[in-house]
């Protein structure tokens, strides 16, 4: 099993000092080249995404093809990634907080977690 995370996820836990809580369950954790590349976009020197690079804990994995069950116009390129990944390696678990990527994982019948999940059960 291991733990597949979207963009949102990293920002808000490296934002407020709690990144370290996404490796609840020593899972390995995952990030899509999609999810790092949508962080960056903040530009070289963002928090989050030093602190993301910098967590040599964090896997960034390759973008997978899109499967055709996952409508591009409603998602983003890090959720889509997220789910196209977590497709292709069965017993994933998936942390997203967009609501249509949540509704998504479900009806793929991928395992989810948002953030507020980490938070709660984390401290």
């Amino acid at each position: 099993m291991r733990r597949i995370v979207n963009t949102s996820p990293l920002i808000l836990l490296s934002k407020i000092g709690l990144l370290e809580l996404l490796r609840a369950g020593d899972l390995p954790v995952i990030v899509p080249q999609a999810v790092l590349d949508e962080i960056a976009r903040h530009g070289p020197e963002d928090q989050s995404l030093l602190q993301v690079r910098s967590a040599g804990w964090l896997q960034v994995a390759p973008d997978l093809p899109i499967p055709p069950q996952f409508d591009a116009n409603r998602l983003g390129a890090g959720e889509l990634a997220v789910l196209a990944l977590a497709l292709a390696q069965p017993g994933s678990e998936v942390v997203l907080d967009d609501l249509t990527a949540r509704r998504c994982a479900q009806e793929n019948g991928l395992s989810l977690q948002g953030t507020i999940s980490f938070v709660l059960l984390g401290r």
